[in-house]
């Protein structure tokens, strides 16, 4: 059992270290997708414009519309996976923090059990640890989807009509407000590019 101070310090330590290097996880999976949709969106652009000075055959149109969705498609899966893997990332740093708090809690002395590392997971970490991570993971799950982007975009627009709406649950997630955001920029682009192909 971690009882004394100087298995508490060495967990707490490890857990800092491993909230540090998983924060720099999260910040390189962010600047990829935003990378990646800052390099998109002119590259449509300038090749919508490019075929419309220069494509003038019906079939090398067609053509161009299939390579721009399916670069669509392929942008929009590395995004997704970007922005998927920088969620994971911050409810790891939730589950880091949390197993944290139990740790540096006196009141809590953690088991045999909850000490054994956890080989089912990648990371292999203790069990107690690893509890805390699939908890926040499970939690975050259900507020990454389009239909709560949705929900939580109409209940923040009414709760501009009525201020007495404070409920933190039905707002909007804001790791949503930064990701929805790329997404549509990818779709427009590419739909500007297929238009100037066609006009």
């Amino acid at each position: 059992m971690v009882t004394n101070a100087v298995d508490r310090n060495r967990y707490a330590d490890w857990l800092k270290a491993a909230i540090d290097s998983n924060g720099l996880y999260h910040n390189h999976k962010e600047t990829m997708a935003w990378t990646a949709t800052a390099f998109y969106l002119p590259a449509a652009f300038g090749l919508g414009y490019w075929a419309n000075r220069v494509i003038v055959a019906t079939t090398a149109s067609i053509l161009f519309t299939i390579l721009v969705v399916l670069a669509t498609y392929l942008v929009y899966r590395f995004l997704n996976m970007q922005f998927r893997m920088r969620w994971k990332a911050a409810d790891i740093a939730v589950g880091l923090r949390r197993a944290m708090a139990r740790v540096c809690a006196d009141t809590i002395p953690q088991s045999e059990a909850e000490l054994e590392v956890d080989y089912g997971h990648h990371k292999a970490w203790p069990r107690f640890i690893q509890s805390e991570i699939d908890l926040v993971i499970e939690e975050s799950k259900k507020r990454r989807t389009l239909a709560a982007f949705a929900k939580g975009l109409l209940y923040e627009a009414s709760a501009i009509f009525d201020k007495k709406k404070k409920d933190e649950e039905m707002k909007v997630d804001d790791r949503l407000w930064t990701e929805v955001p790329s997404y549509f920029g990818v779709i427009a682009a590419t739909m500007v590019a297929i238009a100037l192909v066609w006009w």
